[in-house]
C-alpha cells in the first residue's frame, strides 16, 4: 500500500499538464448530438456526456462536456441494480445539461454497458418490481427524448470512471477526452442496435396484471358479466387504471375522472384481441403485405390495418365529409358477446341476410356522399322513344324523348318530355329542370352529341 501511495503521489504532478479546452463545437455547425454513457463497478459508478458536432463540410468534432461520479453503496447490491442506479444518475444529469445550456440539440442517444438495465428501461415500467419500476419509470420520463443503445466496456468511456484511471494514463486519453474512436465516424459504423428480450429479465413481476389483455373463447365470459358496453369499458378502464397506479411511484399517480383516451384505449385493447381471434388470418396477411385469400369473408370488404392495429373496411365512403371512424368501420365478428354489447350501445338492431353473389365495393364520387339541396349535383340521361299525341285530341301520332334528371344527393328523379334529340331540345327540357329545381353545380352526362352541343 505503501508503493502504490509514493505512486499516486508521484503522479499527482501530472495534472497540472491537463487543460481543458472551452470550445466544444466545431465552426459552422449543422448538426449537434449529445452522448451519453454510463458505468458501474463494485466500488464506483458514474456517467459522462460529449457533444458531437458536424460541419457543413461532413468533419465531426467530439469533445467532452461533463461528467459525474458517486461512491457505490457499501451494503451489497445485486450488480444490474447498481447498473439501473447508474442510468439513472446519467439520465438526471442530461435533463440538467439540456435545461442549463441555451442550446438546440439534433438527436440525443445514451449508450449502456448492461443489457439487462436496457431491457429494464425500454420495457413498460408496470412489468417489474418496485425498485426497478421507480427508477425506470424516471429514467424513461428524463429521457424521453433520446434513443437507448448498447456499448461494450472496451468503447465506454464511463468504465474510466467506474474502474480509475491514473493521472498520467487520464492525460493521454483519446477514449475519455474524444470518446470512443467510432464516434466521430458515421453512424454506419457504431454499434448495432440490439434488441431487447422482455421475456427473461429478472425483477419481473410474478401476478402481472396489464391492459394488454388476452380474449379466447374460453374467457370471453367477462363480457356476460355487463349487460351495458359503456358500464364494461369503464369499469375494466378503472381496473386498468389500479393496476398501472400500483407501478409507479407514490408521486406519479394518476388521479381524478377517467378520461376519454383511458376509455378509447380500453375499447379498442379488447376489439382488437376479439378480432385476432376471429380473423388471425387476415390480419396475419395484412401484417405481411400479402393479398387475403379469395376464399376469406372478409375479402370482399377490402379490409385493412389501421395504425392503431385494428381491422377496418375500406368501402365506399373513402371521399365522403365525414369522420374516420364513419368512413372505415370496425370489423367484428358477429357472433361474438362484445357485438352485441356495441350493438346494443348503438340502440340499433338490424338482420341484414344478403343472398347472392358479392362483389368488391368501389368508391363513390364525392357529390354522390356530401350532404346537398335536391338537384345540386344531378345526372341526365334520355329514354325513348315514346309514341305521344301532340294534342290532347289530336289523332297524329309523334315520336317523343323523356329526359330524365336524377338527383345524386337524394336519389329524386324530374323528367322531361322532349320532341326530338337535339341540343335545341336538350336546352329547352334543362331550362325547365332550372325554373323548378334552380340551377345545378353539376351535371354529369353521357357524351352525346347534343350534350356536347349544349356545353359549347
Amino acid at each position: 500500500m505503501h508503493a502504490e501511495w509514493i505512486e499516486f503521489r508521484d503522479e499527482l504532478d501530472n495534472l497540472d499538464q491537463i487543460s481543458v479546452p472551452r470550445l466544444i463545437l466545431c465552426n459552422n455547425p449543422v448538426k449537434i448530438e449529445l452522448h451519453g454513457f454510463c458505468d458501474v463497478s463494485e466500488k464506483a459508478y458514474g456517467a459522462s456526456i460529449y457533444v458531437r458536432a458536424m460541419d457543413d463540410q461532413g468533419n465531426v468534432r467530439v469533445n467532452l462536456l461533463c461528467s459525474e461520479s458517486r461512491v457505490a453503496p457499501l451494503t451489497n447490491i445485486y450488480l444490474p441494480r447498481l447498473e439501473l442506479c447508474g442510468a439513472l444518475l446519467l439520465a438526471g444529469y442530461f435533463h440538467k445539461v439540456i435545461t442549463s445550456l441555451d442550446m438546440k440539440f439534433d438527436y440525443s442517444i445514451f449508450w449502456c454497458g448492461s443489457t439487462i438495465t436496457l431491457a429494464w428501461i425500454k420495457g413498460p415500467s408496470y412489468k417489474w418490481e418496485t425498485y426497478v419500476s421507480n427508477r425506470s419509470t424516471k429514467i424513461q420520463e428524463l429521457t424521453k427524448e433520446g434513443i437507448w443503445n448498447h456499448v461494450s466496456s472496451s468503447d465506454n468511456p464511463a468504465d474510466i470512471i467506474s474502474r480509475g484511471i491514473n493521472p498520467a494514463g487520464l492525460l493521454t486519453s483519446d477514449l475519455w477526452w474524444h470518446g470512443p474512436a467510432w464516434l466521430s465516424r458515421d453512424p454506419d459504423n457504431w454499434p448495432t442496435p440490439q434488441t431487447a428480450d422482455l421475456e427473461n429479465v429478472p425483477e419481473m413481476k410474478k401476478n402481472l396484471t396489464s391492459s394488454e389483455v388476452t380474449v379466447t373463447k374460453r374467457d370471453s365470459g367477462i363480457f356476460e358479466l355487463f349487460s351495458s358496453f359503456m358500464t364494461f369499458c369503464r369499469v375494466l378502464s378503472w381496473c386498468f387504471r389500479i393496476s398501472n397506479n400500483l407501478a409507479r411511484s407514490t408521486t406519479d399517480l394518476k388521479t381524478g375522472y377517467l378520461t376519454p383516451i383511458e376509455i378509447e384505449s380500453t375499447k379498442n385493447s379488447f376489439i382488437k384481441k376479439v378480432q385476432t381471434e376471429y380473423f388471425r388470418t387476415e390480419i396475419q396477411a395484412l401484417e405481411q403485405k400479402r393479398e387475403i385469400s379469395n376464399s376469406s369473408k372478409l375479402k370482399s370488404l377490402q379490409p385493412f390495418l389501421d395504425d392503431s392495429g385494428l381491422l377496418r373496411v375500406d368501402g365506399s365512403l373513402r371521399f365522403a365529409p365525414i369522420s374516420y371512424d364513419q368512413k372505415y368501420k370496425i370489423i367484428l365478428p358477429a357472433d361474438n358477446i362484445l357485438t352485441r354489447l356495441i350493438i346494443m350501445d348503438k340502440h340499433s338492431r338490424f338482420r341484414v341476410r344478403p343472398v347472392g353473389t358479392e362483389y368488391i365495393m368501389g368508391n363513390l364520387p364525392a357529390a354522390r356522399v356530401t350532404p346537398s339541396r335536391p338537384f345540386n349535383s344531378c345526372e341526365v340521361d334520355y329514354a325513348g322513344p315514346y309514341l305521344v299525341k301532340d294534342r290532347p285530341r289530336s289523332k297524329t301520332i309523334t315520336k317523343a324523348y323523356l329526359f330524365i334528371f336524377v338527383c345524386f344527393a337524394t336519389k329524386a328523379v324530374h323528367l322531361e318530355l322532349a320532341a326530338d334529340l337535339s341540343t335545341s331540345g336538350f336546352l329547352s327540357c334543362f331550362h325547365g329542370v332550372i325554373s323548378r329545381r334552380g340551377l345545378p353545380q353539376d351535371v354529369y352526362s353521357v357524351n352525346g352529341a347534343n350534350f356536347v352541343g349544349a356545353k359549347n
